[in-house]
């Protein structure tokens, strides 16, 4: 069913397509199409998705606040643009808390316009009372395929907006529906404290299907663990815990002088290439979308054709699905 918003969206789409210019395609010479599990999009027009003037409060953001592909705006026909020249074949739209705090408008428009390509994951505050409806609701009419929860830690030492008694009742209906939960702490960082609690809710909530944001963060570091010490290595006890490998790393790891291929590779060899998911940043990470895709490609290098398959296409696209996977 078209909505004016939906009629307006599509039609502000059509301009940014005729005003794109031209690109040159990622030679990614990999005999298949990629899942960008991590694209943020974001609209030129102000009007009708006004940006937040101060975010909610979640920590210092991990990429340039002006990041994306030559400083355009990710706007949603133009990332498709950008995901038809490098051979990926769509993704999990991410709400940019930055940009937009709770107000998902534009990523519900977005994909509710291409259904095909793209798959919705808002962010909402898991403290509210009224996120466990409005997540059943998202999920009945819009698809959604996952939350996304960031945040610091408290002064105390606890994450209140991860698993305090009211955010437990986004995460019962999360493992209800079989939706994601996309987690991110910030300040950026290894933090042993909160995989201490991503341990303790993993098994609480088994159809709910954690994805860490930046592989939580491991150390840019290289051999022998490239940064994945024993916490780290123990969240691949639980099956239902995904690793997201996204250009934050790749970048992280090259002004560390590590090899980002040698750490994909003991990525994969650690939690298994069924578990570790390739995500752009688009929208938040500096560079063009054919920039983020040779970075992953040749980060991939070191991987069997088959690992390469499943990291950059079939665990995002088995992970992050529309309404959710029932148990």
């Amino acid at each position: 069913m078209y909505t004016r918003r939906r009629v307006l969206l599509s039609t502000a789409a059509a301009a940014v397509l005729t005003w794109a210019p031209p690109r040159t395609k990622a030679q990614t010479r990999l005999p298949f199409k990629f899942f960008d599990a991590h694209a943020h999009l974001r609209s030129e027009d102000r009007i009708r998705y006004p940006r937040v003037a101060t975010p909610p409060a979640a920590g210092a953001p991990p990429g340039p606040p002006n990041g994306g592909a030559q400083g355009e705006a990710p706007e949603v026909d133009r990332v498709l643009h950008w995901m038809d020249e490098n051979g990926v074949a769509g993704g999990a739209a991410v709400q940019h808390r930055a940009t937009y705090g709770y107000d998902n408008r534009y990523i519900l428009d977005s994909t509710d316009l291409h259904p095909d390509r793209l798959v919705p994951v808002t962010v909402l505050d898991a403290e509210d009372p009224a996120t466990p409806d409005k997540v059943r609701g998202l999920a009945a009419n819009h698809g959604l395929a996952g939350v996304r929860l960031t945040g610091m830690r408290a002064a105390d030492g606890s994450f209140p907006w991860l698993d305090s008694n009211p955010a437990l009742q986004t995460w019962a209906v999360i493992n209800e529906l079989g939706l994601v939960m996309d987690l991110m702490t910030t300040p950026p960082g290894n933090s042993p404290p909160a995989i201490a609690a991503l341990l303790k809710l993993a098994p609480r909530f088994p159809n709910a299907r954690l994805v860490l944001d930046h592989i939580a963060w491991p150390d840019a570091r290289g051999a022998p663990d490239f940064g994945l010490d024993g916490p780290h290595q123990e969240l691949a006890s639980h099956s239902n815990i995904y690793y997201k490998f996204s250009t934050i790393n790749i970048d992280l790891l090259a002004a560390a002088q590590v090899s980002a291929t040698e750490m994909l590779r003991h990525v994969v060899a650690i939690y298994g290439a069924d578990h570790v998911l390739w995500g752009s940043d688009i929208g938040n990470s500096a560079g063009t979308y054919a920039e983020m895709v040779r970075k992953v490609v040749s980060a991939a290098s070191k991987l069997t054709a088959a690992e390469q398959q499943q990291v950059l296409h079939d665990t995002g696209k088995a992970v992050y699905v529309r309404g959710g996977v029932m148990a």
